[in-house]
Formats: structure tokens, C-alpha cells, sequence
């Protein structure tokens, strides 16, 4: 490190000369002593590293931003305040503090073992880290150093190229960036408590692509909660059981007997899970989630409709066969409601085991996983409506609809 004086850098300011994170604050210009980091030190090894490992920033378009960044060279940044009061206390000067957020990035490595324990470093270590485009340049060209041999910040090398760095961020409904210091920020406990935490998981990973810039509204919250939470996964499982527990008391007799092999006969099920399992490990949620929805949801509903089970259940029609068609067609269905529940698992942990807990399907839900969608668990019991039931029986929805507000 050296000691010199340093300025702002100007390059970066708005028209109005103000910060663009912080467009609401008036800047003062300073001139004190400060500790620097030689940060210039470090651009040919930064450069080589992207280039030996490609995909340790996400996606291609923030990567190349970096890229072009460290290019255009780096200079050294202050890593220390004089006469603050809070802060890191530099040892061999009393008048300085050390910013915390410089020791915070070393906590990244010597929290999960670094220095103490490689064993654990190397099991637990960091994988991937989600990143806003805030920050990119603190993670991808700073806390990059360490990853290309650097001594300041120093992390196992055969650590680093598994570690990825992913980059997005949510706009409100004007695309205006949300930031707390421009006063325009959605509360996410209101929504959370008001619609349940796994609907608002939804819409971020499903409406917003990772890697990529997402909008938030409320009016395309509500659509996407209608379409396809209510009406499409709830749609599922509250028809399926309801039927169940209408027509056959909410038991399946005979259903340990009885494969469910008709409900998915249009798609490669292994294949619909080996490309969801594929999407989640490279952060691709939003296709996961697009996959899970048209592959298996909407084909469970289909089901439905192609069956009409409530006319294979009712005397009256000429459809009607109860001890035959009604039951062998649930069977299937709660089939769907099975791999559903499992398929969403990562997504919405709640709703999935509410699902997964409307039957009694033999693997404890903890123990459910991705290699028995397909592997198919032998049934030691028939199956049978386990949800908890209002007094007339039924289920209570998963995802209530959002009602438009009168006069809007």
C-alpha cells in the first residue's frame, strides 16, 4: 500500500453532478489523507483470470462490461478515512480508520474456514454469489483479486473457479431503478404478509430472467399470481383433491395397484427434470419455472378437462362409470400433484409441501427429491386425501385470487 492524496472521480457523475446512485444527495468536494489500495497492480492478472475462466461472472453482457472496465485500467482506491470514529483501527496509524466493508469482503473466505480450516473451505465454501449491478465492480474486479493469485485478499486458488458471479436488479413500476435514497422502494413485507412469501419468490424468479433487469408492479404481480399460481398450480391440487374427496370419500382404493402411466404420456418426464435441475444450477429460474408450468402443470389440467372426471362420477350422464374411469383418472392425477410438489420444491418451499402433504405419498417430504420423480416410489398404502378439510370437506385454496378493487 501507499499514502498520497486523492480526489473524487468525476468521470461518473450525472449532468447534474451527482452521484448516479444517490441522485438525491448533494456532493461535497474533500481533500484529506487517506491509505490506498495499489489496485492498479492488478489488471493483467484480473484479464487473464476471466479469460481462463469464462463464466465466472454471469451474464455474457455484465462479464463483458467488466472486462471492458479492467481494459481501460484501474486505479488505486482509498480503502481508509482519517479522525473517523468507527470503523477498523490501522496499527500503525492512529488518525486513520480502515472501511469496513474492505474486512467484510475477507469474511467471505475466513468465515467458511479459511486460514483455519481448509477441509471445511473446500466443502462449504462459496459457489455462487448473487450480485446487484451495484456491485459488481466490489465483487467481479476487487474481491476478484483474490481469485488470480493477489496476496492482499488472498482465497484458495482451487477454490475461485467454481465460484460465479451473478448480476440483475428490479426496477418499480415507472422502470425507474428502486433504491431506498430515492424514496420509490415496493415494501417486500407487504406483499410477503398480505400474499405469503412464496408468491412473491415467484414472481421475481418467473417475471424476472436472471442476469437481466426485472419490473415490478403491482398489476403485473396480481396477473402472474392469478394466471399462474391461483388459477393453474392451486387450480391443480385443490380440483384434484376435492374430487377425491367428493367422489370417493377421499380415499383411492386400489391405487397401490394401479400405475399412474396416462398422465404424462405426451412429454419425456426425465427429460423435463434433467432440464429444470440443468436451469436451476446455472441460475436459470425463470426457465425452470416456464418448463415445470407448460410441461407438467399444464398438462395435469389438461388432464382434467380431457377426462371430465365429475362426469365419469355422475349418474346421471351417459359417461358415467364409477368403478372403473373416475378412479384410475385420479389416480393420475394425484400423480401430477406428486412430481408438482417436487418440481417446485427449490421454488416455493411452502407451497410445495402443502401440496405434497395432500396425499399420503410414502416418502417423508424431507426425503423427497428430483431421483423419485421419475423413480417412482412403490406405494405401501392406498392412497388417501391427508389436507386439512373445512367442515364441508373441502380444501382451502393455496393462492386465494387477487379480486380487482371496484371503481379501478
Amino acid at each position: 500500500m501507499r499514502r498520497v492524496r486523492g480526489v473524487q472521480d468525476e468521470s461518473t457523475l450525472t449532468a447534474e453532478r451527482r452521484c448516479p446512485n444517490h441522485p438525491n444527495r448533494e456532493l461535497k468536494r474533500i481533500q484529506e489523507e487517506n491509505y490506498f489500495f495499489r489496485l492498479s497492480k492488478y489488471g493483467d492478472r484480473l484479464l487473464a483470470y476471466y479469460e481462463q475462466y469464462p463464466d465466472f461472472i454471469q451474464p455474457e453482457s455484465r462479464r463483458n462490461e467488466i472486462v471492458s472496465l479492467v481494459r481501460g485500467g484501474l486505479e488505486d482506491i482509498s480503502i481508509s478515512r482519517r479522525n473517523f470514529t468507527w470503523g477498523i483501527d490501522v496499527s500503525w496509524d492512529a488518525e486513520h480508520k480502515i472501511y469496513v466493508w474492505f474486512d467484510a469482503l475477507l469474511n467471505y473466505v475466513t468465515g467458511v474456514g479459511y486460514g483455519t480450516d481448509e477441509a471445511l473451505l473446500i466443502a462449504t465454501g462459496p459457489r455462487i454469489r448473487i450480485l446487484s449491478a451495484r456491485t459488481s465492480r466490489v465483487f467481479t474486479v476487487h474481491f476478484g483479486r483474490p481469485c488470480c493469485g493477489a496476496q492482499a485478499w488472498s482465497c484458495e486458488a482451487s477454490l475461485c473457479p467454481r465460484l460465479r458471479l451473478y448480476q440483475g436488479r428490479s426496477h418499480g413500476r415507472s422502470a425507474e431503478k428502486s433504491r431506498s435514497s430515492l424514496g420509490n422502494v415496493i415494501e417486500p413485507m407487504d406483499i410477503v404478509r398480505e400474499f405469503s412469501a412464496d408468491a412473491f419468490r415467484y414472481y421475481f424468479m418467473r417475471e424476472c430472467p436472471f442476469g437481466g433487469d426485472g419490473e415490478f408492479s403491482f398489476g403485473r404481480f396480481a396477473a402472474s399470481y392469478n394466471g399462474d399460481l391461483a388459477n393453474n398450480l392451486g387450480n391443480l391440487f385443490s380440483r384434484t383433491l376435492s374430487m377425491v374427496q367428493r367422489y370417493f370419500d377421499g380415499r383411492l382404493d386400489g391405487s397401490r395397484e394401479i400405475p399412474p402411466d396416462q398422465i404424462f404420456t405426451s412429454i419425456n418426464l426425465r427429460e423435463v427434470v434433467d432440464s429444470v435441475a440443468r436451469d436451476i444450477e446455472s441460475c436459470r429460474y425463470s426457465s425452470a419455472l416456464e418448463t415445470i408450468w407448460r410441461q407438467v402443470l399444464d398438462t395435469g389440467n389438461r388432464h382434467i378437462e380431457e377426462t371430465r372426471p365429475w362426469l365419469l362420477a355422475n349418474s346421471a350422464k351417459p359417461e358415467y362409470d364409477l368403478e372403473g374411469l373416475p378412479s384410475a383418472v385420479l389416480i393420475n392425477l394425484a400423480e401430477a400433484v406428486r412430481v408438482s410438489a417436487i418440481l417446485i420444491k427449490p421454488f416455493l418451499p411452502q407451497s410445495a409441501e402443502k401440496i405434497y402433504a395432500g396425499f399420503n405419498f410414502p416418502v417423508a417430504w424431507e426425503n423427497a427429491s428430483y431421483d423419485q420423480i421419475v423413480n417412482r416410489p412403490k406405494l405401501a398404502k392406498d392412497l388417501r386425501v391427508t389436507a386439512p378439510l373445512s367442515a364441508d370437506g373441502k380444501v382451502a385454496p393455496l393462492f386465494p385470487k387477487i379480486e380487482p378493487v371496484k371503481g379501478k
